[in-house]
């Protein structure tokens, strides 16, 4: 959801967001869900193989 800010003006546009913290606000709940499949991904990955994520 966020990019370059250009690419994210354009999405804050096309979400009809009038500043960039209400698009954060509006695109926090992705965000947050993709850092805890990145935690919960990483975490079961580093439980499997003792030698780290490769």
């Amino acid at each position: 959801m966020l990019h370059a800010v250009p690419q994210t003006k354009e999405h804050r546009d096309r979400l009809q967001c009038v500043t960039t913290t209400a698009y954060l606000r509006a695109t926090a709940p992705v965000l947050v869900a993709a850092v805890m499949m990145v935690g919960i991904v990483g975490g079961l990955l580093l439980r499997w193989d003792l030698s780290g994520v490769r």
